[in-house]
Order: structure tokens, then C-alpha cells, then sequence
């Protein structure tokens, strides 16, 4: 969806997008819950000033969100040595991927960016000044069947987090230098900060070795 509001001198241009899925793909073959599901949205919104010739700037702000229920890894042919009934409990039976084991692990993602940024131009008659400013963000939550069976071995739970900032001024030609060669000058800078923190559940493996000590 896109929607624009302008005037001679300012123009406001909006759009959205959003998928809604009905239900996800996959189906826990014990539960009966699904998987699969895919919801995500993302808007951004624009200020456009030009009030002539030489000088023109550009405000942008956008966000976005993914709250999908992610897909499982599949697991069939289960083979674990002294525990039949491992393989009972764990096998799906089939190669096909719709159908899983998950248990009572609780899938989820939700992802969330913002961020904003300025565009400005100004004319100087042999070369135009151009000027970017921007900040973006993202904050990452997910969790992953990732062993596809009903039991914690490296299930994974992750959150990791984003920010960063950035500027670059540039100074361009607007015509050639001794009508020989187009030209550019520029500086630019950019920070970036990064937080991770993923755990994998392996209880079951140790579970497993304490009980057969």
C-alpha cells in the first residue's frame, strides 16, 4: 500500500506492507500445533522538502516486525543406540517435512527494526554538497527446534541486538574538471554495536549420562 501527500515544495510519501499466513505449513504429528507461520509488517515514511533548484533534503523513518512461528527441522530414520524407545517417541516415520515432532518447546520469533535517515543536496554551481545521516536498529529474538525432534538436545534460543550509525558528506562534480573528467570527494563514518546472547538446551544428553553413571 503507498499513499503520497505533496504540495509545490513538500512531499509526503507513505508505504506499508504486511503478510498474514493463514496457518503454518507444518503440523507436529503428537500436538497437532503448527508450524510454519508466517506474519510480518513494515512501514516507511518519508518528508521530502525542495523548496528549489539548488537545495532539496529527504527525512525517512522506517520499522518493521516479524512475529512468524518458525518452521521445525525434521527428523526421521532415528537411530539411538540402548534406547528403543527413543526411537518411538522421536521418529516421525516419514521423509516428508510437513510433518514434525516438537514437543513442548515453544517456537516463536520476533524480530523488530527501526531506524531513520537524511538526505540533503545543495547546489554550489561546480559541484553539489551531499550529506547522509542515519541511525538503524534490530532487535532479534528466536527459538529453534533445531535437533527436529521432541526432546532438548541443542534447542536454540537466541537474542541478539543491533545498532548502528553511520554519516558520509560528499562533494560532487556537476561538471567535468577541465571538461576532461567527472570527480568526487568524500568522508564517511560509521559505529556499530553488537550483543549476542545464544544458548543451546542440552539437558537431555546430560540427563542421559547421569542416569547411566
Amino acid at each position: 500500500m503507498r499513499f503520497r501527500a505533496h504540495s509545490e515544495r513538500i512531499s509526503a510519501p507513505l508505504a506499508a506492507t504486511a503478510t498474514e499466513q493463514g496457518e503454518g505449513w507444518q503440523q507436529d504429528i503428537d500436538t497437532g500445533r503448527r508450524y510454519g507461520q508466517t506474519r510480518q509488517f513494515a512501514t516507511r515514511a518519508q518528508l521530502e522538502f525542495k523548496p528549489n533548484d539548488e537545495f532539496d533534503s529527504v527525512l525517512s523513518v522506517h520499522f518493521s516486525r516479524d512475529l512468524s512461528t518458525p518452521s521445525s527441522f525434521q527428523a526421521d530414520n532415528v537411530v539411538v543406540p540402548g534406547c528403543p524407545s527413543c526411537v518411538t517417541a522421536w521418529d516421525t516415520g516419514t521423509t516428508s517435512a510437513t510433518a514434525v515432532k516438537v514437543g513442548t518447546m515453544a517456537l516463536y520469533r520476533d524480530i523488530k527494526g527501526d531506524g531513520a535517515s537524511l538526505t540533503t543536496r545543495l547546489s554550489l554551481g561546480f559541484a553539489d554538497l551531499i550529506s547522509i545521516v542515519g541511525f538503524d536498529e534490530l532487535d532479534f529474538r528466536n527459538s529453534d527446534n533445531n535437533n527436529g525432534i521432541p526432546a532438548p538436545i541443542y534447542d536454540l534460543y537466541q537474542h541478539d541486538f543491533v545498532r548502528q550509525a553511520y554519516e558520509e558528506t560528499r562533494l560532487v562534480s556537476a561538471q567535468p574538471l577541465l571538461n576532461v573528467t567527472d570527480w568526487i570527494l568524500g568522508t564517511s563514518y560509521s559505529w556499530q554495536k553488537f550483543h549476542g546472547q545464544d544458548a543451546s538446551d542440552q539437558s537431555t544428553l546430560f540427563v542421559d549420562c547421569m542416569k547411566r553413571t
